[in-house]
């Protein structure tokens, strides 16, 4: 029964894709689970689906540099795509519970058991879907993980089934903007470049341009403004909402202006 509930819950958003993050606070709530999430398998620069009232532990994983020191994400990693990973089985107790990622991070954040799969998204992409609960609720095990599973690939098609639905909406507003000539960019939700037309490509030089699929500049007082349209466009909240921002870059007479418009959600 509770199963049948979540399953619902995320395939409400296949028309919606936008609301899959609440969704998933919903089902994990419905199936016991103090966490359900995704994130990027590009850990150095992450890119989350997580329910805003699990960002907190999340963002402390990352921002406090637990990362570095986890043995969930050193032993997962490894295995081979679409394969359960229980942290119980995969490490010994005694590592994990006499840890300091477990002690400090894990328990307060009720995120001390866990299971998680890796999957393909796209073409060249691989996701983490995993769900944590607290210490008192024990292992993830039997019947919880096999709901997790069934679930996890629900989640998982719905986020790339709304990539495709986003890369489709992409293709026609770019060709739209190449025949009428504007100079722009397309950036995805990570705020790596998709597509540039030909008038955009004109004003790039060697001082600014885009390289590793992202904007870049020679001038290091640029870095803050790169930045900050990062976080501009993986904002759900700013749909619709602009912004403009100044590229110095290096020897040129005026900087570049930049006007950030966020069109689509993730």
């Amino acid at each position: 029964m509770e199963l049948a509930a979540a399953e619902a819950v995320i395939e409400e958003c296949i028309a919606q894709p936008e609301r899959l993050p609440a969704a998933m606070g919903e089902a994990a709530r419905i199936l016991g689970f103090d966490y359900f999430c995704m994130v990027s398998s590009n850990l150095e620069r992450p890119a989350f689906l997580v329910p805003e009232e699990q960002s907190e532990g999340i963002s402390r994983y990352f921002n406090d540099g637990w990362i570095n020191i986890d043995y969930r994400a050193r032993t997962e990693r490894p295995l081979p795509l679409n394969t359960l990973y229980l942290d119980h089985r995969a490490v010994d107790a005694d590592e994990r519970t006499k840890s300091a990622i477990y002690n400090e991070l894990f328990v307060p954040m009720r995120m001390a058991h866990y299971a998680g799969i890796r999957f393909p998204m796209g073409l060249d992409e691989e996701w983490f879907c995993f769900v944590c609960q607290s210490e008192e609720a024990g292992v993830i095990e039997g019947l919880a993980a096999q709901r997790f599973k069934r679930i996890a690939a629900l989640a998982m098609n719905s986020a790339s089934l709304a990539t495709r639905i986003h890369d489709a909406r992409a293709s026609g507003m770019l060709e739209g903007l190449m025949r009428s000539g504007v100079p722009a960019l397309l950036l995805d939700s990570m705020g790596r470049v998709v597509a540039v037309t030909p008038k955009a490509e004109a004003i790039f030089r060697g001082d600014f341009g885009v390289r590793q699929n992202r904007l870049w500049s020679a001038n290091a007082g640029d870095a803050q403004t790169l930045d900050a349209l990062s976080a501009f466009v993986a904002n759900e909240q700013t749909v619709g909402a602009r912004r403009r921002l100044f590229i110095q870059g290096q020897g040129r007479s005026r900087p570049v202006v930049l006007t950030a418009l966020r069109v689509m959600g993730p």
